[in-house]
């Protein structure tokens, strides 16, 4: 069976959540690889704009951390629009780093991972790549003063935002649609485990708990499948 080669361009195109499952599957196999590559782009951003990343270093860990759960698409606990005003008032400009990172899209803000046949749907978050642009915008037009956090707050209303599951979805897992067949369970599970012993402890922000969280989902989802295909055979 072959690629739907329109499908797949249609969802890169107007979707981020193809490069969710892409961020997904990266980080089950090398969890430490991706929340660095991550610190590293907004490190990278900080230099394009004239800082010194180590003039922010106890925040930097933080901010990746909330961008690796994006790129994930998995639960996000904390309040992302005071995380974002907290930092921007301890110094950190992070209007100015959402405004020119130089990846593709800054993915904190993003939905839940999905399959494509649920991109349609408003009940995982924003998915859509030009409402992600959108939210961005806005992000930092309230992290400016322009906008008051009651005009944030409505506009992502209106472009679905949800970064966490919830009563409309109780059940639902992004794990779910992701394939694990070609990924090296041993492998991948040493380097979860070597992630995980290096304990952050953030005062204030439950993103490093939920990325300690999103490691034992994968385990736990690994495990079942492990469990299956020896079942199988």
């Amino acid at each position: 069976m072959g690629f739907d080669f329109r499908q797949l361009f249609k969802e890169s195109r107007d979707y981020v959540t193809r490069e969710q499952r892409a961020e997904l599957l990266a980080f089950a196999g090398c969890p430490q690889g991706i929340f660095e590559a991550n610190k590293c782009l907004i490190e990278s951003t900080l230099i394009e704009l004239g800082y010194e990343p180590a003039d922010f270093f106890p925040y930097l860990g933080s901010i990746a951390a909330v961008e690796t759960l994006g790129r994930i698409g998995m639960n996000r606990h904390d309040d992302l629009i005071r995380f974002y005003r907290d930092m921007e008032d301890a110094g950190v400009p992070v209007h100015k780093i959402l405004n020119a990172y130089i990846s593709s899209f800054m993915f904190s803000l993003a939905g839940l991972t999905t399959a494509p046949n649920l991109n349609t749907s408003d009940a995982y978050g924003i998915k859509r790549a030009t409402g992600l642009q959108l939210a961005r915008i806005w992000l930092c037009r309230y992290l400016r003063e322009e906008v008051s956090l009651q005009s944030l707050e409505g506009m992502l209303r209106k472009l679905n935002y949800k970064v966490r599951v919830d009563s409309l979805i109780p059940d639902y897992n992004p794990l779910s649609c992701i394939d694990f067949q070609n990924l090296n369970l041993e492998l991948a599970k040493d380097n979860r485990s070597s992630t995980r012993s290096k304990r952050r402890d953030v005062e204030n922000w439950r993103c490093f708990d939920d990325l300690r969280n999103a490691l034992g989902e994968i385990d736990m989802s690994l495990d079942m499948e492990k469990a299956s295909y020896k079942n199988e055979n």
